[in-house]
């Protein structure tokens, strides 16, 4: 005779659910339910703690063309949603900037926020921001960040390459990758292993990642979105790669473009991205 130990409370949870419902679909999918809002409003306190820093060099380009330059508000936008920290640390601020809006756009919102209010939140401390610093960052902070970066400016040469809008194409990017970088900071024990299983298995780091702490990357970005009351949901609908080409081409589809060239770069750490661009290359 031998024993199974389970030590992931969200497999045990799983198990005494269909124990106690004698497996009845309909009662264990309503409580799935209940379990995913309350392990959603976990993952948020959890990242509230934390955050992710802003690049430095956002700072210094922030302030220049808000004191330095006459203001652009669409050149501003397109610089906070290219630093996943500072963009994150705007948007969780929208409502108290915006406090008479019943809905916020969150696009809307960046494009029209005075540069009063953007150079306040741009020059807080570093530690009312995030926890985390860049100079503490490990190895695969410091990787994630780097392929945040490169997936955004990307994202933004391809939209104005093929004459889309670029503003729309860079927000499903920050979007599409925040998940992702949120739990590179907050979680780092489990998007560390998250990469290593994607490498060995060649398989979606999303995914791993979702296996390891028990909620999607979608879900997490749509999760804070909803807490901070913005009027946004990102969609669950893949897109699948071997699907896009210059005819059907969107800004979403650019977004993922972006982020697969990226980690395309790194093909000793995400070999599938490479493998996926490699072969996509050919339909442009």
């Amino acid at each position: 005779m031998f024993f199974i130990v389970i030590t992931d409370s969200y497999v045990v949870s799983k198990i005494v659910l269909c124990m106690i419902n004698g497996f009845d679909s309909k009662k264990t999918r309503l409580l799935d339910n209940r379990e995913s809002f309350k392990r959603g409003k976990e993952v948020n306190f959890h990242l509230s703690k934390g955050w992710c820093p802003i690049n430095p060099a956002t700072k210094s380009k922030i302030i220049d063309i808000t004191i330095n330059q006459p203001f652009d508000s669409k050149k501003a936008a397109s610089l906070i949603l290219k630093d996943s920290g500072f963009c994150t640390l705007v948007l969780r601020n929208l409502r108290t900037i915006f406090p008479d809006l019943d809905k916020i756009d969150p696009l809307e919102a960046l494009i029209k926020i005075e540069q009063e209010k953007i150079l306040e939140l741009i020059r807080l401390p570093e530690n009312s921001i995030s926890k985390h610093s860049l100079k503490r960052a490990s190895t695969r902070q410091t990787l994630e960040i780097k392929h945040n970066v490169y997936a955004l400016t990307a994202t933004e040469k391809l939209a104005d390459t093929l004459e889309l809008n670029s503003l729309n194409a860079l927000w499903f990017g920050y979007c599409q990758e925040l998940g992702m970088l949120l739990t590179a900071w907050n979680y780092p024990e489990q998007y560390s292993l998250a990469v290593v299983r994607q490498k060995k298995y060649k398989s979606d780091l999303n995914q791993e990642i979702e296996k390891l702490i028990n909620i999607s990357t979608i879900d997490i970005v749509n999760n804070l979105f909803r807490e901070w009351r913005l009027d946004f949901q990102l969609g669950k609908d893949e897109v699948s790669l071997n699907q896009i080409s210059k005819n059907n081409i969107d800004e979403k589809k650019v977004a993922l473009l972006g982020a697969t060239w990226s980690r395309a770069q790194d093909p000793k750490q995400f070999p599938e991205s490479a493998d996926n661009f490699e072969c996509l290359s050919d339909s442009f």
